[in-house]
């Protein structure tokens, strides 16, 4: 059940970069997932998927490098750019 608090702080995270770069909306999300963090990246997918509905991260495609430590944390984002 860690992945609920986990993918919910993750979401907030990428909503408040975004917004920082004055993004349209997010496309990719890159997070870095120890295999010792007890976190399933299925499950923290769905949760993702889940708090991030309605908001700019909507839709954008989460992808999980795995690593053999017990990190968890965003690696980077890619963005749409609003029209100049």
């Amino acid at each position: 059940m860690h992945e609920l608090a986990a993918s919910q702080g993750l979401v907030n995270l990428v909503i408040q970069e975004a917004e920082k770069l004055s993004a349209v909306r997010v496309l990719q999300v890159n997070v870095a997932l120890g295999k010792l963090s007890c976190l399933m990246p299925e499950i923290v997918q769905d949760y993702y998927n889940l708090f991030a509905e309605d908001t700019i991260a909507q839709d954008a495609k989460l992808s999980v490098r795995r690593l053999d430590g017990a990190e968890f944390y965003l690696d980077s984002i890619e963005i749409e750019e609003p029209d100049p």
